[in-house]
């Protein structure tokens, strides 16, 4: 099986350089699998864990929002927010989502005002909490 250039950057990092065997990412409207020699294409980022599959090795990393393009065997993944395993820090994720998930069923601490900004806080903590397991399950 061959293998592909991927580069995935945020605004004022580059997070991943590497050879990939296989990509799945979370587009806004479903996963989407990307071998080499995928024809071309873009599409937008949604939010969840990216797994990056090289021969025998797999990395997992949070990506939220921003866009990917597939261009002559290189896949360029822009993204609004980015983390590796490394950079997450398991307990004061776990607690915010926790906390964020009692606003939601607790109509005392419920905003509709803030609901859309407090679900993707709740979305992007969801995926870094999984991105941590996956790692460490290895």
């Amino acid at each position: 099986m061959g293998e592909f250039d991927l580069e995935v950057a945020t605004l004022t990092k580059v997070m991943l350089r590497a050879k990939a065997t296989e990509v799945v990412l979370q587009a806004y409207d479903g996963e989407v699998g990307i071998l080499p020699s995928h024809g071309d294409f873009i599409g937008v980022l949604g939010c969840g864990v990216l797994r990056v599959t090289s021969g025998q090795t797999t990395t997992y990393m949070m990506v939220d929002g921003g866009t990917y393009r597939f261009k002559e065997n290189k896949l360029l993944l822009l993204a609004d927010h980015a983390q590796g395993a490394d950079d997450i820090d398991l307990a004061a994720v776990t607690a915010e989502a926790e906390e964020l998930a009692e606003t939601f069923v607790n109509l005392a601490k419920f905003s509709p005002e803030r609901y859309d900004e407090q679900r993707e806080q709740y979305k992007r903590d969801t995926a870094r909490i999984e991105v941590v397991k996956k790692t460490t399950a290895r």
